[in-house]
This record gives structure tokens, sequence and C-alpha cells, in this order.
């Protein structure tokens, strides 16, 4: 009950996630592909619907296309989003982050573009720009997993409130995930894949941390800067009020780990 629960406020807050961003121009395309790499970033829980995603379509070739990746530099944060909120309400130095990593080929990616694009993670469905990135010099249909991209592509220009709202959002996610992971969607792929792993989160019991992925924390408080908090408020106001079978989201939100603070 507890993940069929989990799974429609993940849907519900996709949804919702959607409708705010279409009030913010965006110049990105489907076969735009300067963004997908390694470096994404999830929950079990987004993980988990990725992985039933493949068994139902019979992609087993994708889970191994993730489990064999070599190895290499790729986003493996230190905190979680909830955790790194906590440090800066605390107005405390968060532990010391190593922004060196990789622009390698995400795996799910294929000629026709992303195999997973239904059930992409959050970090890959926030990626927006204003502007069309430089374009990228590599043909990406004879690029393998794993294989640096281009150095030639500009960087997103995206919104502030935009990003602000993409975080508001990511600390909710986190937040809906209790008992689960948060890390690298390869780390986390890595995970799941086992049998006992992958039983003990279906049941409900929680995830042993490791090194590379971190406990899932509840939110400690949106970091919301004052220009912003109108525009955050309006879309968390449509986010609360959404749907999830005979309950409203925030009262899902609560069965599930005990509210949310706003």
């Amino acid at each position: 009950m507890t993940l069929e629960l989990k799974h429609s406020v993940l849907t519900a807050i996709y949804e919702v996630y959607e409708d705010v961003a279409k009030g913010f121009p965006s110049a990105c395309r489907r076969d735009c592909r300067a963004c997908c790499t390694q470096n994404v970033l999830a929950t079990t829980l987004e993980v988990e619907v990725m992985l039933e995603d493949m068994e139902k379509n019979a992609r087993g070739d994708l889970l191994e296309k993730i489990r064999t990746v070599r190895p290499g530099t790729r986003l493996q944060p230190m905190l979680t989003i909830n955790a790194l909120a906590g440090y800066c309400l605390r107005r405390e130095e968060p532990p010391f982050e190593d922004e060196e990593f990789g622009r390698a080929a995400c795996a799910l990616r294929e000629p026709a573009g992303c195999a997973i694009y239904r059930v992409r993670p959050f970090s890959c469905r926030c990626l927006w720009s204003e502007q069309l990135c430089e374009p990228v010099t590599v043909h990406w249909e004879k690029l393998k997993p794993g294989e640096p991209m281009s150095e030639s592509e500009g960087e997103a220009t995206m919104s502030p409130v935009l990003v602000t709202l993409n975080g508001v959002f990511q600390q909710i996610l986190e937040h809906v995930d209790a008992g689960g992971l948060y890390g690298n969607m390869i780390d986390l792929v890595c995970v799941l894949a086992e049998p006992e792993a992958r039983a003990a989160y279906r049941a409900g019991k929680g995830l042993k941390p490791t090194a590379l992925v971190h406990a899932t924390r509840p939110n400690p408080g949106f970091l919301v800067p004052p220009q912003h908090r109108q525009k955050v408020m309006s879309a968390l106001n449509l986010l609360w009020q959404k749907p999830v079978g005979n309950l409203k989201l925030r009262e899902a939100l609560q069965l599930l780990r005990g509210g949310c603070k706003a």
C-alpha cells in the first residue's frame, strides 16, 4: 500500500510540475541531447518506477547497460537535497563537494531518443533552457554509452524562479521517499538490481546507505528567496490540492512521512 501510494504521489508531482513549468519559456527540443549525461540524480522511488517500466517492456538490456557502465567521474553527491537544505537553514557550512565530474553520455540514450522518456527522473524533467545551447559537434548516433561528449556545447539559461521551483520540487520528492536512498541514478540502479535490496524496498523496509548513496531525509523547510515566494506558494497551492485517489496530495504526504513544512 505504501509503495502504491508513493507511486501515485510521484505521478501527481510530475503532472503539477509540468503544468507549472509551462509558464516558463523553453527552447528545448526532443532532438537536443546536450544535457543527457550520466550526472542524473534520483531517489529509489524514481529508479523503482524505471525498473518496473523496463520489466514491463522487456528491456532488460537497459538494466545491463547501466550496470556495466565503466567506472568514471560522474556526479555523486555527498549530501541529499534536504540534508543540504538543513545546513543552509541552520546557517552552517556544508561539507565540501568536489565539483569535478565528467559529462559522459547517458547509457539510456538511444538514436531514437531516451529509452525511458515516459518514466525519466525529475532531474531530467527539470532541465530547461530559455535559449538553444551551442550545437554539439559529435554525431549522437555514433556516440557509445559512457563516451565523453564534445566540450563545445554551451550552458542552459534558466529563470532564477524556475531554479528555485526545481529545488522545492526536489525537496518534496526526497521527502516522499521515506526509507529510500538518494544519489546518482546509476548507483541507485546497482543497489535495486540486487534482489534482496529491491524486495526490502518494495516491502517498505529501509535501505542502508553507502558511501555513494544516502538515506533520504524529511524536508526541513524550503529554500526560497523572498522575491520568489509568491511564485513558489502559487505552485505549492496547486500541488497540495492535487487529487491522489481519495486524498489531496498534502494529506498523502502526511500519511507517508508526517507532513511537509511549507
